[in-house]
């Protein structure tokens, strides 16, 4: 039988009133606060996403600027030892020094001026030197060399350079006479434009600025230039900002730059020294630029919250109007239930009998038909819900206190899950034993639904990288603009599919094991990872996961958030073919032939067997040069090399050292020196054989013998 209504409702009382208003105005406001924390909460998140960025940005500067000053030191170093190796034998011959200094700045990446010195500080040798002779003793660069033979290479402050006429960034080597005394220095002037051209080359976001300065914070290069704004070079004044974050770590720090008198820019800030050459490096990106998702973010929680408030608001005026009325019909009230979705009950405690209003009867798929017993009042609920629902009536009862819960229940007709919004109250008889639980129910299937979106896009749009949202199963439930751009796919493509789709198949089944071991343990996973776009083509990217739980910690879903790092990949190679390779043939350079002799004599020394040296220069190659011109020069030497490579071992090194100047390491030779020597000189012979046939430099063809040279060597000695 069903509950009836009474024809008539009374007025709440006064004191009911003002509970359900202070209700709705403490839902307001608690709306309010969590909002604000949320917005909170991703100002936070997106503040360490742009010190982030700006710490990797500023990692990378620093390595490329310690690179390119490896490869000056290198080159100081070895002109260095060719200088004082002619004073030694040719006293005076500036010609054969020039040239040193020449080719030692012409296998360097950037345009670099070679100049060397007398120990008087006269500038003598290097291209363009005038006559009288400029005197740099002045110069610390030239001072630290001559008061401290132990002083290396030496990182100057940028200066304006006395023959050039323009500011240059200046790095020194002592020369020794063969006693040991000082014999002058050589030095190297990278000007400040080639600076900028480096800076300018690393891409930041709209309003980022680079700047790099020396030791004491002298200004060398800033990027970008800033219309109507002079950077005079070697200027050390700072921001405050910058110098409070100077003052607690000198090294490395990230700091809130405010409003610059520059350009006027908030900009966030990471900076670093240099741990080799202590030069300092200072990346900043725009915060506008930086916040912009976030306050787009913002003014939609904002409005939801606005409209929220404003429906609360609605509501309470219809509750006010609601309690202007004295009377109100059953049928009236019952047909308010209808519109609202709103269902009642009445379950007796003493015979475990219940009645239902016709709404409550449309929730819960049931007819009249329907046993309504203590049984089939448990079917009605999902069964993993059926002991905490039972444990807190039971509860409700002995304190005496409301009832309100939020459930999920099984549709009778369908086997559809819903959830609902049960309130009720226990009614006592006049012993004040509990007799009948009476409630009311609300589907709210909806409302989970909508609140389940807004929670999960709160995670997945917090930011501009490619994001994708699954289920527990995997399954892709949605994406956002930037990861279409970068796969390739629509989202009609890939929702409802798993992520697999993407994979490379570089990766084998054991690093997806390992990766979902690390998720379900800890709840989340980032590296590198290789996947594939819509057209096949493959990249590499960084790739975060999270685990997303609900209140019970169980998990309902998975974020992902990527970012492509192929072109940083690409730059990294770019930089270690730069430090390491010889530009014109592709051989590798001294650096690397240095690394590469290291490990042959450490392999010999372990394995007892022989390794050797060829030492090759082509014969008339300076005549070529002279005759034919440099371009047909570097076409024979790029063939020079590729017969080289295909001549040797796979385990041997061909190294280009300067010029016409090859080094040859073979390793793996016999542990008998005799055989040892006769291996050597059979390749050497292949070589002598390949290197000496006929070239095809464009329409001429030409022959150029080499020179070889051979030593062995077993462990370190020779």
């Amino acid at each position: 039988m069903h509950f009836k209504l009474p024809s008539k409702v009374p007025l709440l009382a006064s004191r009911e009133q003002t509970l359900v208003l202070a209700g709705v105005v403490s839902l307001i406001v608690a709306t309010l606060i969590v909002a604000g924390l949320t917005l909170s909460q991703l100002h936070h998140q997106v503040e360490r996403r742009v010190a982030a960025t700006t710490q990797n940005l500023v990692r990378s500067v620093v390595q490329t600027f310690d690179g390119l000053i490896d490869s000056l030191d290198v080159a100081l170093a070895s002109a260095a030892a060719e200088i004082e190796h002619e004073n030694a034998l040719h006293p005076g011959d500036t010609a054969v020094i020039d040239a040193t200094l020449r080719r030692r700045q012409s296998m360097l990446p950037i345009a670099v001026q070679f100049r060397a010195t007398n120990a008087q500080g006269e500038i003598i040798y290097g291209d363009e030197t005038p006559f009288p002779h400029v005197k740099n003793a002045d110069r610390e660069y030239f001072r630290m060399q001559r008061d401290n033979a132990r002083q290396g290479l030496f990182v100057g402050e940028p200066i304006f350079a006395r023959i050039a006429s323009k500011w240059m960034w200046v790095f020194s080597r002592r020369v020794n006479h063969p006693d040991g005394a000082f014999a002058g220095i050589v030095f190297a002037l990278v000007d400040i434009d080639e600076i900028y051209k480096i800076l300018a080359g690393i891409q930041v976001e709209d309003g980022g600025s680079i700047s790099l300065r020396d030791g004491d914070r002298g200004l060398i290069a800033r990027y970008p230039a800033t219309a109507g704004k002079v950077f005079p070079i070697g200027e050390t004044h700072s921001s405050e900002p910058f110098l409070a974050a100077l003052a607690r770590d000198r090294n490395a720090g990230t700091y809130r730059s405010g409003l610059t008198s520059i350009d006027g820019i908030d900009r966030t800030y990471s900076y670093q020294r240099s741990a080799r050459y202590g030069f300092l490096v200072n990346v900043g990106l725009d915060v506008d630029s930086s916040f912009a998702e976030w306050r787009r973010q913002a003014w939609t929680v904002g409005g939801l919250v606005g409209v929220f408030s404003l429906a609360m608001s609605v509501f309470a005026y219809v509750i006010q109007r609601a309690w202007r009325y004295q009377e109100a019909a059953a049928a009236s009230l019952r047909e308010a239930q209808r519109i609202a979705r709103l269902g009642s009950y009445r379950y007796d405690l003493r015979t475990q009998q219940w009645t239902s209003s016709d709404v409550f009867d449309e929730i819960f798929g049931i007819d009249a038909s329907y046993p309504r017993d203590a049984e089939h009042w448990d079917r009605l609920v999902a069964p993993e819900e059926r002991a905490a629902r039972e444990a807190y009536t039971v509860m409700t009862i002995a304190r005496d206190t409301p009832y309100q819960r939020e459930y999920r229940v099984i549709r009778q007709d369908d086997g559809a899950e819903r959830w609902i919004s049960s309130k009720a109250k226990v009614e006592r008889g006049h012993d004040g034993i509990a007799v009948a639980l009476v409630g009311t129910v609300q589907d709210i299937t909806e409302r989970k639904r909508v609140e389940e979106d807004l929670r999960i896009a709160a995670i997945a749009f917090e930011s501009q990288e490619a994001m994708i949202v699954t289920d527990a199963q995997r399954n892709i439930l949605r994406v956002n603009r930037a990861f279409m751009r970068c796969t390739g796919y629509t989202a009609d493509e890939v929702i409802g599919r798993n992520p697999r789709l993407l994979r490379s198949h570089r990766h084998d089944a054991d690093f997806f094991r390992a990766m979902w071991q690390a998720i379900d343990g800890t709840g989340g996973w980032q590296g590198e990872i290789w996947d594939r776009r819509k057209d096949g083509e493959e990249y590499q990217k960084w790739l975060t996961i999270s685990a997303v739980c609900n209140e019970a910690g169980v998990v309902t879903h998975y974020v992902g958030a990527q970012h492509d790092i192929t072109e940083k990949k690409r730059a990294e190679e770019r930089i270690h073919e730069l430090a390491f390779f010889d530009q014109l043939t592709g051989l590798p350079n001294r650096t690397l032939l240095i690394d590469r002799l290291r490990q042959a004599m450490t392999a010999s020394e372990r394995s007892g067997a022989y390794g050797a040296l060829l030492l090759i220069d082509l014969d008339r190659f300076k005549t070529l040069n002279d005759t034919l011109g440099h371009d047909m020069g570097d076409l024979l030497l790029k063939q020079v090399a590729q017969r080289m490579n295909a001549t040797l071992r796979a385990g041997d090194t061909a190294a280009r050292i300067g010029g016409d100047e090859f080094v040859v390491v073979l390793g793996g030779l016999s542990t008998n020196e005799e055989t040892a020597a006769n291996q050597t000189e059979l390749i050497g012979s292949k070589l002598r054989r390949a290197l000496a046939r006929e070239y095809a430099l464009q329409h001429l063809a030409y022959t150029i013998t080499p020179s070889i040279g051979a030593c062995l060597f077993l462990g370190q000695q020779t």
